[in-house]
């Protein structure tokens, strides 16, 4: 907001001036100009990178509850050069949020307190129900076992899917994962 500051000055002998020239612009607002992530699907395992873009020396948190259920608090984003913040999360094996998309609210504050928040849309595909058919059965056993033994497997690849532990590769432990999980609805 724009503002006219007026100042007036009177000295001991009486005498007054009066100057209104001078304009201001208060800081009432902080504007988050971009928030991007590495990833717009995860499962348990992976690591997101959440970018921002507002002004510099401002506190910038993410709330990554919504997506891992073993988060509680809001991460505080590191601020990697001048008005760019950056936090990489990795979702925790453990996290037991059910499938769909979730929304990570990232707030701004700057020195002044003045805050805002955007919102960024991250869909969770839990990796136990492997086919996504709500249901983990045979079905999901098969899809790992047909790719058992793949290694360095990324997003995108047709084994990502049967990766249920998120380490890289098809294994025994994913086996185990969806065995224990069997029948689960």
């Amino acid at each position: 907001e724009n503002a006219v500051v007026t100042v007036t000055l009177t000295d001991v002998k009486g005498n007054v001036v009066t100057d209104s020239t001078k304009k201001v612009t208060l800081d009432t607002q902080i504007a988050i100009i971009s928030v991007e992530s590495s990833l717009t699907v995860v499962k348990n395992g992976d690591t997101i990178t959440i970018t921002v873009i507002t002004e510099p020396k401002a506190t910038v948190k993410a709330d990554f509850s919504t997506l891992d259920s073993t988060i509680s608090s809001s991460v505080k984003l590191s601020e990697t050069s001048r008005g760019k913040y950056v936090a990489e999360v990795r979702i925790s094996n453990d996290n037991t949020h059910e499938n769909g998309v979730n929304e990570i609210i990232v707030t701004a504050t700057d020195a002044l307190k003045n805050t805002t928040s955007q919102s960024l849309k991250v869909e969770l595909k839990n990796p136990v129900d492997i086919n996504q058919d709500g249901n983990v059965d045979i079905l999901d056993l098969v899809l790992v076992g047909t790719n058992y033994g793949k290694q360095d497997i990324s997003q995108g690849d047709d084994a990502w899917a049967a990766d249920v532990n998120g380490d890289k590769k098809v294994d025994i432990l994913d086996i185990v994962l969806v065995s224990k999980n069997f029948k689960m609805k």
